[in-house]
């Protein structure tokens, strides 16, 4: 369902249709690596193993389904169809261990156009939890943080869900507490339009 917890941000949490094949595809300890296995970023993140995906036709045809939802979501809200005149290409994609003690700092995705992490276990007590974060959080209020969320959101995240979020919204994972290891995997996508989209307003 798409929420719209604050300005100029929203997320979607989708239970994947065909969430059996997508966990099974990012847990796949004989998948397609892509040939670039060094990452520069997340120098500041505490995590057992990254390792970057290959195969993005493939996460591209799992992903489609969840996709499809989403956008659904979006035409519910904004009355604009766009689905058939996307074209999605995967920027990049990786999947992550957690264990004992691991942990991802508060960051965001530059250089994209739609953030979506998979998870790949049910939310167990001490495992490490994915929150996203407002980064105009610390303007509001200590009277109004005690009532509404307007600082962090946290998920308890069930096998097969896919978030959707857009890649300047801050977000993070806590500190994994649990002897088991906890696999998620993040998907940065970028759209081309097939044909100009037409979308009420965006004329002159």
């Amino acid at each position: 369902m798409l929420h719209t917890p604050w300005p100029q941000s929203f997320y979607s949490r989708i239970l994947a249709p065909n969430r059996k094949e997508l966990v099974s595809f990012i847990k796949d300890e004989n998948a397609f690596l892509h040939p670039d296995q060094e990452f520069r970023w997340g120098n500041d993140c505490l995590m057992e193993k990254k390792q970057r995906l290959g195969d993005y036709n493939k996460i591209i045809e799992l992903l489609s389904p969840s996709l499809r939802i989403f956008w659904n979501e979006i035409k519910q809200v904004t009355n604009v169809d766009i689905i058939e005149n996307l074209d999605v290409q995967v920027n990049e994609a990786w999947r992550n261990y957690y264990t004992k003690g691991n942990f991802q700092e508060v960051h965001d995705h530059p250089g994209c156009q739609l953030v979506c992490v998979i998870f790949g276990n049910e939310w167990e007590t001490d495992f490490s939890r994915f929150f996203i974060m407002n980064r105009h959080g610390s303007e509001v209020d200590v009277f109004w943080k005690s009532i509404i969320p307007v600082d962090q959101i946290w998920m308890k995240p069930r096998e097969g869900d896919v978030v959707f979020i857009p890649p300047w919204m801050l977000h993070g994972v806590s500190p994994h507490k649990s002897d088991k290891t906890r696999i998620t995997a993040s998907v940065n996508l970028n759209f081309r339009f097939i044909h100009p989209p037409n979308v009420p307003g965006n004329k002159p």
